[in-house]
């Protein structure tokens, strides 16, 4: 199996027959949708260790529309390959270590 996506970049992401069998090992509830709403529509993008970038979309999978898709992509070696995918909760403070590339995430009028 061979999937590839575009991302809100416009880059072209690949996730793997391994990549996708590690997924549903660890994170059975992880759909190829969630997989490409996440990479298509995010709502934050981190950099994370390495030349990892981490994907974020509230609502992503519909069975768990108050929880996170959650996508980690591996851009070294070429072409980014999907690492995992999950469908946390919540964001961590962890999750933001890296800085932010993206942030689509509407302001929060209580922060001034």
């Amino acid at each position: 199996m061979r999937l590839y996506f575009y991302t809100r970049f416009e880059e072209i992401v690949l996730l793997d027959g391994e990549g996708w069998e590690h997924i549903q090992e660890g994170h059975p509830e992880v759909t190829k949708d969630m997989v490409t709403e996440t990479l298509v529509r995010p709502d934050l993008v981190t950099y994370s260790y390495g030349q990892r970038q981490v994907y974020f979309a509230q609502g992503a999978h519909l069975d768990y529309p108050d929880h996170w898709g959650k996508v980690i992509v591996d851009y070294c070696p070429a072409p980014p390959i999907v690492v995992t995918a999950m469908v946390p909760k919540r964001l961590s403070k962890s999750d933001l270590k890296g800085g932010i590339r993206y942030d689509g995430r509407p302001a929060d009028p209580n922060d001034v």
